[in-house]
């Protein structure tokens, strides 16, 4: 997997250094992570990607030859008998799939499993191969800070009684990621970072560092802790992930600490010894082999954050509920098929995460939780939620994707605090029209259900910023959605639309559209328009034209058109001056406009399975491609030497 790490950490970091928020360069980090945590110039992207820092340059790497070996990687391991190689080669063709839509194997793949109700996410066949990587999603989905650290001078080191906003203050201090560095001048040391280095034990002259209130040894190899730790009297905050512990260290450490992560260890049960830990407000135990808890964890009175991500713990701990102050509880794939009544008594919780466990159904006790902003239900076995969710008006995210629900309550309207909507991937037959009155809504994702149509109230989400409807049987789509003036990203690709509303050229804030696998026969000439489109994907089709102003979109990078009916291309294309990948694959193309030559950004020109017999000469000038597809094309031997002379392009397929 060596390649994997290498070539997936450098294409993650060109992608995201153009745009820290690309989909497919996060993925693609979480997958390298996935398969070895451990590698540093993956942690090192991940951290200046989620700090606001500057993405370290990288070299130049094919995405499509990498696309290629993932997918051969992916075939040669699917069958195996190992569940996690299983899991890692179906991450690896969801990749291949997006780095390359051509990759027929792995796109073929997919739809069979989607066929099968079974979606394949790169992103949470991660976290299940690496549950300690759930924090990075949360950051990055807005749902936690990770401050960068700026220049100001740091903090007093002395304070003391931190609480949880204290941690996120402490992550803006300066960071030292040497023990060289951190003796040159110990007593100024208040973060210490030695991650990733393969310790087997802490480096001599730790205990010189009197004032640092942050240890991070994630990642290394760690099996027990050496007593100097006890001469750090301000440590507050320690991080042990990924190492092999294989239970919860002891001893005059312990009264200090307030965050303690232990995720991705080797540990089994939950001593009795986690009662020293009394002022602990922060314990991470996710992605270990916990069975059992012990009475004492009743004494972590202050507990606000507990994580046991993918302890097969299978009945929730009753002390659990005894933790009055606690406000988020991670309890994902845990095995747990029922909450106690006792549960209902965690009056201060605010974030519950239940994903991935089998309840059947809705679990009741959740209804008292009153103060809860945050619950995820996904993958939990429900066919319904009840009417009385409307009574939790605190809620800010509701996920309930991949379960059995029919319909949603008419009561969700009453949830007026809610900026996140995930049910994808159930059997809903219809959006309530009282949804529209979910004034704060940012996120509505209703993908991968059996939705025929849109409500018109859908237009009055104003601060509606993505809409995912894609993956259902809608065959029209209302005028009304077009008032949407906040919408970032639209999905409305595999339905059976055979039109789509020219008011779609009214969404000015528009990046990202996707309508491929339709009926379309047309596109409106008003997304001309959309003058923050980026990212237009219509392919699959029965379009015969582009309309010309799609020469408009001056911001547009990617203009997927493949498997239409289109005859030629507007001359107005050549204006797209960032646009770096055109794929018109599939069509019935017999020439292409002198002006495609104006494409000065273009690095992918996808022209397989048309009817060109040859190429003008205007793509010389093409000086920034680097990979033309031309294959099922009528062009003979003395056309393909001209266009091999021609054109700069390192890679031509014939």
């Amino acid at each position: 997997m060596l390649r994997l790490t290498r070539d997936g950490t450098v294409l993650a970091a060109a992608r995201l250094r153009e745009d820290p928020q690309n989909l497919v360069g996060r993925d693609l980090l979480l997958a390298v992570l996935a398969v070895d945590p451990r590698y540093e110039p993956a942690r090192q992207v991940m951290l200046a990607t989620l700090q606001g820092r500057p993405v370290p340059e990288m070299p130049v790497v094919d995405p499509e030859g990498f696309a290629v070996f993932l997918e051969q990687t992916a075939l040669a391991h699917i069958e195996s008998e190992n569940p996690r190689t299983r899991a890692v080669s179906a991450m690896l063709h969801a990749l291949a799939a997006r780095l390359d839509p051509r990759r027929e194997a792995s796109a073929a793949y997919l739809r069979a499993q989607a066929d099968a109700g079974h979606e394949i996410s790169a992103r949470d066949l991660a976290l299940r191969l690496q549950p300690g990587l759930a924090d990075v999603t949360r950051a990055w989905a807005g749902e936690i800070e990770v401050a960068a650290a700026p220049d100001a001078p740091a903090e007093d080191p002395s304070a003391s009684d931190p609480d949880l906003h204290s941690f996120e203050r402490l992550a803006r201090l300066p960071e030292v990621t040497s023990m060289e560095d951190a003796l040159a001048d110990p007593e100024s040391v208040v973060r210490l970072n030695l991650s990733g280095r393969s310790l087997t034990e802490i480096p001599r002259g730790v205990e010189r560092l009197v004032n640092v209130q942050e240890l991070n040894l994630s990642l290394n190899r760690l099996a027990a802790l050496p007593n100097t730790l006890a001469d750090l009297p301000r440590l507050q905050v320690l991080n042990l992930a990924n190492n092999d512990f294989a239970q919860i260290p002891r001893g005059s450490l312990v009264p200090k600490v307030r965050s303690l992560n232990l995720a991705s260890n080797r540990i089994t049960a939950i001593p009795p010894e986690i009662g020293e830990y009394r002022r602990l407000l922060a314990l991470d135990l996710s992605g270990n082999g916990i069975t059992r808890s012990a009475p004492n964890l009743r004494e972590l009175a202050e507990l606000r954050t507990l994580n046991l991500v993918g302890n097969p713990l299978r009945i929730l701990p009753l002390e659990i509920c005894e933790l009055r102050k606690l406000e988020d509880l991670n309890l994902e794939n845990t095995g747990i098929r029922d909450l106690p009544m006792q549960f209902g008594q965690l009056s201060g919780l605010r974030r519950l995460n239940l994903n991935g466990n089998n309840f059947g159904g809705f679990p009741r006790p959740v209804m008292g939780l009153t103060r809860l902003t945050h619950l995820r239900l996904n993958e939990t076995g429900m066919r319904d939620l009840p009417p009385a969710i409307g009574q939790m008006t605190d809620l800010a995210v509701l996920s309930v994707s991949g379960n059995s629900l029919r319909e949603l309550p008419r009561d969700l309207g009453r949830c007026t605090s809610l900026r996140v909507l995930d049910a994808t991937g159930n059997s809903i037959r219809e959006i309530p029209a009282e949804l529209g009155g979910l004034e704060h809504l940012d996120r509505l994702l209703l993908s991968g259900n059996s939705l025929s149509s849109v409500p018109t109230s859908v237009g009055q989400l104003q601060n509606l910023r993505r809409l995912h409807l894609h993956r259902n049987e809608i065959s029209v789509v209302p005028f009304e959605l077009g008032r949407l003036e906040s919408l970032m990203w639209l999905r409305l690709d595999g339905n059976r639309l055979r039109e789509l509303p020219t008011s779609l050229g009214n969404l000015r804030n528009l990046t990202i559209l996707q309508v491929g696998g339709n009926e379309l026969r047309a596109l409106p000439a008003e997304l001309g328009g959309l003058a923050a489109l980026e990212r237009l994907e219509a392919g699959g089709n029965r379009l015969a034209q582009i309309p010309p102003e799609l020469g408009d979109l001056g911001n547009l990078q990617v203009l997927d058109i493949t498997r239409n009916e289109i005859a030629a291309l507007p001359p107005t294309l050549g204006r797209l001056g960032n646009l770096r990948e055109l794929r018109a694959g599939g069509n019935r193309l017999r020439d292409l406009p002198p002006e495609i030559g104006d494409l000065g950004s273009v690095w992918f020109l996808g022209l397989a399975e048309n009817q060109l017999p040859g190429l003008p000469r205007s793509v010389a000038r093409l000086r920034s491609l680097r990979r033309l597809e031309l294959s099922g094309n009528p062009i003979r031997p003395p056309e393909r030497e001209e266009i091999r002379r021609l054109v700069p392009a390192r890679d031509i397929v014939f």
